[in-house]
């Protein structure tokens, strides 16, 4: 199994290789990409690559923090009223799209009706129009600086659904990224980099925004500063483990950001490469219908000590346990198991005891 980091690392990565200095014809930061992403467009069309890529680019009104906490980026600040039905959010002063052009609340407004449009396509719609926990009844713009989200009933999910990286951040978007025939055309967004060129296949160039506007303080996950250290990246599309650490070993690639454990002492044992470690989060929901006769029960509303639904639900192959991390989805751990009871039922043990 490969050591996975997350998007974030190689976000950060980029934008906080404190110390080095480049100069203006210094050669693009080449970072190793395994396979080729699926579209320029946030949420639409998406693997993890693509978001990797895209949000270098495209920024929310609010993103992940290091600790998982939602907190603002292009909003100064957001208030919720007191039935926790109405968000409103306060834009950031002197904000401009890649294009030069001021963000105001009307690109907000916009951004939202291009994502949530009957044939956009967007990951993401499905968690605000009411088929999942978030129904956005209105957005207004009152004035340049303010956006109101109206919701039909209070959630604990909206800010961070809107901050979801498969969503693309719901990053805001200038108009000019589609064409007058509605049609996409690339992401000018509000990000450290700008898209320069995407050569399918071999690799994706990004540049410099210089006119970025950077929040003050430290790194902070997907907010806080984010001043860009390099002038130019270049996702380099390698399919081949094999190749991808011969071209690192001789200087054609500077970063690979997907190393298998069978290649790091190896990797350690080079001169001039540097093996680094990143802790991996992720967040899994459990989400609990109330309909069942055991699960409308008050006392399965109390919280579910984690370790135990583990070792209830899951018997874990001992190939699992190898890799330092464990996929977040049920789709990325085959070697995971329901545990069957002695009827023959897949049903949580636990489940009964409630």
């Amino acid at each position: 199994m490969k050591v996975h980091q997350l998007s974030a690392a190689v976000a950060l990565a980029l934008a906080g290789m404190a110390g080095a200095a480049y100069a203006q014809s210094a050669p693009p930061l080449r970072i190793s990409l395994t396979a080729d992403i699926r579209s320029t467009e946030p949420g639409v069309n998406r693997d993890s690559n693509s978001d990797a890529v895209v949000l270098h680019i495209v920024e929310g009104l609010v993103a992940y923090g290091e600790d998982a906490e939602v907190r603002p980026l292009l909003a100064k600040s957001i208030d919720i009223s007191a039935d926790g039905k109405t968000y409103t959010f306060t834009l950031r002063d002197g904000i401009k799209f890649h294009n030069g052009k001021p963000m105001t609340s009307a690109d907000v407004l916009w951004t939202w009706q291009h994502y949530t449009a009957a044939n956009s396509g967007w990951r993401c719609a499905s968690e605000f129009d009411g088929r999942g926990t978030v129904k956005v009844t209105g957005v207004e713009a009152p004035d340049a600086h303010t956006v109101v989200y109206h919701l039909e009933k209070p959630s604990s999910l909206f800010l961070a659904s809107l901050a979801r990286t498969d969503c693309g951040g719901t990053g805001i978007l200038s108009k000019d990224s589609v064409g007058a025939d509605g049609a996409w055309i690339k992401p000018i967004g509000t990000g450290p980099f700008e898209l320069a060129e995407w050569k399918r296949g071999e690799y994706i160039r990004l540049t410099k925004y210089a006119g970025y506007s950077n929040l003050d303080g430290k790194r902070d996950g997907y907010t806080g500063s984010k001043r860009p250290l390099v002038d130019e990246v270049r996702f380099m599309i390698v399919p081949d483990d094999s190749t991808a650490k011969a071209a690192l070993q001789r200087g054609n690639i500077d970063i690979i950001e997907d190393v298998s454990n069978n290649d790091v002492p190896v990797l350690q044992g080079t001169p001039n490469v540097k093996v680094a470690y990143a802790p991996v989060m992720s967040m899994t929901a459990l989400l609990l219908q109330t309909k069942d006769p055991v699960l409308s029960s008050r006392r399965c509303a109390r919280p579910w000590p984690t370790p135990s639904i583990t070792s209830s639900w899951l018997r874990p192959s001992p190939k699992a346990w190898r890799s330092p991390t464990i996929p977040s989805c049920r789709w990325c751990r085959p070697t995971m198991t329901p545990r069957r009871n002695k009827a023959g039922s897949t049903t949580p043990p636990a489940r009964r005891r409630c």
